[in-house]
């Protein structure tokens, strides 16, 4: 689902689940 979402916006997704683990 995030090769849907531009890289800019898949960037803070990823930091937020990162953080949330």
């Amino acid at each position: 689902m995030l090769n849907l979402l531009p890289p800019i916006s898949a960037a803070p997704v990823i930091l937020v689940a990162l953080m949330m683990m």
